[in-house]
């Protein structure tokens, strides 16, 4: 089965990076943070696996949103909690994409990111999550056999 593979341009603190993308998951799965010491539940917005078998979580928000106290706290309890499985939490804010090729290359993203002709570990983890139901990241990870 032949994959697509797209050219993403994703925001990093520091600067722009162009990656190849190797696949693409929206709402991918359901993870537990604590913050003040309170259980939430938590699932991003994106998990992006890169063409070097890197997998990155993107939350993304309105600048609004990003820029409260409230969410500042809550998300850095999310990166850790993400930080602990391995996995590298990223922020994306609503101005970094309506730059025109990232917002292009999103809409991309989440329109193949449901076709029919997935990867075999996207066909897995679509396998997994239809006969156990919602899965957090860990349990994800560990069904599939994927390294962190």
């Amino acid at each position: 089965m032949k994959e697509a593979i797209f050219m993403a341009i994703i925001p990093t603190p520091s600067s722009m990076v162009l990656d190849a993308l190797e696949s693409a998951f929206t709402s991918p799965a359901r993870n537990l943070t604590k913050s003040h010491g309170k259980k939430h539940k938590y699932v991003p917005d994106f998990l992006i696996e890169f063409d070097t078998g890197e997998f990155v979580l993107y939350e993304v928000k309105s600048d609004v949103e990003a820029s409260s106290a409230h969410f500042k706290r809550e998300f850095e309890a999310k990166r850790s909690a993400a930080e602990q499985l391995g996995i590298t939490l990223e922020l994306i804010e609503e101005l970094h994409i309506r730059i025109k090729p990232l917002l292009k290359n999103l809409k991309l993203i989440h329109r193949y990111a449901s076709r029919n002709n997935l990867s075999d570990t996207q066909q897995l983890m679509l396998s997994i999550v239809s006969r156990f139901g919602s899965q957090n990241v860990e349990s994800l990870i560990s069904k599939t056999g994927i390294s962190k």
